[in-house]
């Protein structure tokens, strides 16, 4: 005779809310660009396969307890700057001032100008967002480098959350020389 029972209250109940990794706050950069060279990070690498981060959960909560076992502040509490490659990524976290003798915790180089789009939707549909960004800067002559991908919702707290968002961040250097071709390019338009 099968018997369910109701958990008492004295039990603890596991939610799935609490197995999100996803920030409650973060910056309101959408559509914006920003210098936020000199910031203090947080940053921890991370294993990844042709630009697939391996075990990402894992990653995001093994960097929270080495950040909580640092005893330093976070400015946005799982705020997480991922940058992915072949083999080898990173997350970033950026941090209050910290006085850590930790090697992951660094400075970011000044200047560090990133662009932000945030995008509405997965990981499948990135790509319009991205090829987006990229022709933006392109346009305004500035080269595109690097870029950085915070997740702010995840399918446990999309509803939650008005939806799966993702902040993406491309960081940037001014070109010269492509200034310098965009300009002669409209001159004559």
């Amino acid at each position: 005779m099968n018997k369910t029972t109701e958990p008492s209250e004295s039990e603890p109940i596991e939610t799935t809310a609490e197995q999100c990794l996803c920030p409650d706050t973060y910056p309101d950069w959408s559509d914006t660009t920003i210098d936020i060279g000199g910031y203090c990070i947080h940053r921890m690498p991370m294993s990844c396969f042709f630009f697939m981060p391996l075990a990402y959960d894992l990653a995001v909560a093994k960097q929270t307890h080495n950040i909580d076992a640092l005893g330093v502040e976070e400015l946005w509490p799982n705020f997480t700057m991922t940058k992915t490659s072949m083999f080898k990524g990173y997350m970033l976290r950026l941090l209050k001032a910290a006085d850590s003798p930790s090697h992951h915790i660094q400075f970011l180089p000044s200047p560090f100008h990133i662009h932000v789009l945030l995008h509405h939707g997965t990981m499948g549909t990135i790509n319009t967002t991205v090829r987006a960004q990229q022709t933006q800067l392109i346009d305004q002559g500035r080269k595109p480098k690097s870029l950085l991908l915070a997740h702010l919702s995840c399918p446990v707290c999309a509803d939650r959350k008005g939806g799966e968002k993702i902040l993406v961040m491309r960081h940037w250097q001014v070109n010269q020389k492509l200034s310098k071709r965009i300009q002669t390019l409209t001159k004559y338009k």
